[in-house]
C-alpha cells in the first residue's frame, strides 16, 4: 500500500511538471532535466496541501502525505544517516505503525497505542535473530519472545504474574 502511495506521489508531480503528457494529448513544450527546489508541496483540486517533499534541517529526506484537513497521515524518510523508515499517523499526530532499518542494519516494526506508547516490536536483528515484545500501557516490556538464528528460543514472561522465564530447549 506505501509503494501504490509513492508511485502515485511520483504521478502527480509528473502531472504537476507536465499536465499536457497525463492528458493524453501533446505534451507541453516544458522539457525538465533537473528540477531543483527546497520543498515540493501536492495540492488537491481545491488548491489545499496534500503532500510534501523535503530535506529537513537535520539532513533527513521525507516524504509526507496528507489529509485532507493537512495533517501528515504516512511518512516516509531516509535519515541523514542513510536509514530509510515509514510511519503511519492518527488524526491526532500519533504515529500508530512505524518500519525502519536501523543503523545497526536491523529492521523493526512497531506498533504503538493511541496514545503513542510502543506496545508491539516485531524485529530482525543483523545475525538474523528474531523477537516479538509486547509492552504494557507505559511501554514496559512484559512479554518476549526471541529466536536465535540457530534456532535457539526464548520465552519472558512478568514475573509477577507467576509466569517464569524460559530460555532454549525449544519450550
Amino acid at each position: 500500500m506505501g509503494l501504490g502511495l509513492l508511485v502515485a506521489l511520483v504521478l502527480s508531480v509528473v502531472a504537476v511538471l507536465n499536465p499536457g503528457l497525463m492528458a493524453g494529448g501533446e505534451p507541453d513544450t516544458l522539457e525538465v532535466e533537473i528540477l531543483r527546489a527546497k520543498q515540493i508541496v501536492i495540492q488537491d483540486a481545491q488548491g489545499q496541501p496534500r503532500g510534501d517533499l523535503r530535506v529537513d534541517q537535520e539532513g533527513n529526506a521525507r516524504i509526507s502525505l496528507l489529509d485532507r484537513q493537512g495533517r501528515a497521515r504516512l511518512n516516509f524518510s531516509v535519515l541523514s544517516g542513510g536509514f530509510p523508515g515509514m510511519s503511519l499517523i492518527n488524526a491526532n499526530g500519533q504515529r500508530r505503525a512505524a518500519l525502519g532499518l536501523l543503523p545497526d542494519e536491523s529492521a523493526s516494526l512497531v506498533f504503538a497505542d493511541a496514545a503513542g506508547v510502543p506496545r508491539t516490536v516485531l524485529g530482525l536483528s543483523r545475525s538474523d535473530a528474531a523477537h516479538l515484545v509486547f509492552a504494557d500501557a507505559e511501554g514496559v516490556s512484559r512479554v518476549a519472545l526471541g529466536l536465535e538464528a540457530s534456532g535457539l528460543g526464548s520465552v519472558i514472561l512478568p514475573e509477577s504474574g507467576g509466569g517464569e522465564t524460559s530460555n532454549g530447549g525449544g519450550r
